[in-house]
């Protein structure tokens, strides 16, 4: 927007200057992403975390965070739950949580 209103202002008493000013700010800003952006190209999530300095390993939160909301829905089962159980009722939750996504 403000780009918009400056413009017409800078033709005017600038002329062939506004190129020069805009095309140099194009220039450093692509100076600055080639010197100063790191290559992210076929990294993972964990691998990112690691190239920007992450402490918390944002991806590895948000795997949790997944699994934890799959369990709330029931699409995931503990499994320290399954080795408690027999295969009888192993099978008969297998087949109740095929029913409900046929429901669903």
């Amino acid at each position: 927007m403000l780009v918009g209103q400056v413009t017409p202002s800078m033709l005017e008493h600038l002329g062939f200057g506004t190129f020069v000013f805009f095309g140099s700010f194009s220039l450093l800003g692509g100076l600055f992403v080639l010197f100063f952006v790191p290559e992210t190209k076929g990294l993972t999530l964990e691998e990112m975390d690691d190239v920007f300095g992450s402490s918390k390993g944002l991806a590895v939160a948000d795997q949790q965070r997944q699994t934890a909301i799959y369990r709330r829905l029931g699409l995931l089962v503990d499994t320290k739950i399954l080795d408690r159980i027999s295969d009888e009722e192993k099978q008969s939750h297998s087949e109740e949580m095929l029913s409900r996504a046929k429901e669903a």
